[in-house]
């Protein structure tokens, strides 16, 4: 799951609001989004370095965890 500039995160099947955390791989938070509206998409990562992150999301009936990069944006 490669990006370059930012990730677009949507959200469908619930309607109670998400949290959205990113973490770095040695477990530190570099983001975090609380009480996110599920029916608005969410852009995240912008302020990142290039590399591998994991990315949290859920609320008290979801949750899931995926890992993404980010890569350097070519013109």
């Amino acid at each position: 799951n490669p990006f370059s500039e930012h990730m677009t995160l949507s959200f469908s099947g619930t309607s109670e609001n998400i949290t959205v955390e990113i973490t770095d791989m040695s477990g530190q938070r570099v983001e975090f989004k609380d009480n996110v509206d599920p029916s608005q998409s969410l852009y995240v990562g912008s302020e990142l370095p290039r590399g591998v992150y994991l990315v949290k999301v859920g609320n008290t009936m979801y949750q899931q965890v995926i890992k993404v990069q980010k890569q350097w944006f070519w013109h």
